[in-house]
């Protein structure tokens, strides 16, 4: 596992096989018709968007890859999600909007239908506001797996219980 800090500019991180920064106009599009707190249809999609409690700022991210699906759900978490994800090439990579990616890690070469699982806790803290110091940690886990519905395994978080009820 890997833990870095991602920069945050528009209240959401991108993870996906393209291997450069998102675009404003993608950004939009991304966040457009959500209806969820992280992900909006369709989830066949070759990107996936992770939102974020904050409006701008750092983010703690640990990331880890693996070969099938974990067997336990870490439960030191306030939300947790899963989704699917059509990896298009050998990379991931996690990036906020406008900033550079970083390489999550190297799969088969693609198009390969992953199973991604977001675990998030401190959504709440300083939601809708710039912070300078990290406030929210995330758990991203891949592993290979054919294309399922969505399921939120918990949702703890006054920012996704909003987001579902919306």
């Amino acid at each position: 596992m890997e833990t870095q800090i991602v920069e945050v500019s528009t209240s959401a991180m991108v993870l996906s096989t393209v291997p450069e920064p998102v675009s404003d106009e993608e950004a939009l599009r991304l966040l457009q018709g959500q209806v969820t707190g992280q992900i909006p249809p369709p989830f066949e999609s070759d990107q996936l968007l992770v939102r974020t409690g904050i409006y701008m700022g750092p983010v703690r991210v640990t990331t880890e890859v693996l070969e099938t699906r974990p067997e336990l759900v870490e439960a030191d978490w306030e939300d947790i999600e899963e989704y699917s994800l059509r990896l298009e090439t050998g990379t991931i990579s996690l990036t906020g909007f406008r900033d550079e990616p970083f390489l999550i890690g190297r799969i088969a070469a693609g198009p390969v239908d992953y199973r991604v699982r977001i675990h998030a806790k401190g959504r709440d803290i300083n939601y809708d506001l710039a912070v300078d110091e990290p406030c929210e940690d995330y758990l991203i886990v891949l592993w290979p797996e054919p294309t399922t519905g969505s399921e939120a395994i918990k949702l703890g978080s006054d920012f996704l219980k909003a987001a579902f009820d919306a």
